[in-house]
């Protein structure tokens, strides 16, 4: 099955994957979890599909935002 991987890394950034991994979201979630570990990213969600993921941070400390 396709998922879209969304992961944030250890200095806040968030970026996206897409990935074939065995159906079920508990199933998928180990395999795709180990392989962003590799590269010090943390996985914070799956959708099932290949998806484009827009992704904004807003940091409300310095009033701006950031586009990734």
């Amino acid at each position: 099955m396709t998922y879209t991987a969304i992961f944030k890394n250890n200095e806040g950034g968030y970026s996206y994957s897409i990935y074939d991994a065995p159906h079920g979201f508990l199933a998928a979630w180990s395999p795709i979890a180990k392989d962003g570990q590799q590269d010090d990213r943390h996985l914070i969600a799956l959708v099932p599909g290949n998806h484009q993921v827009g992704l904004i941070v807003l940091n409300l400390f310095h009033n701006h935002a950031e586009s990734l």
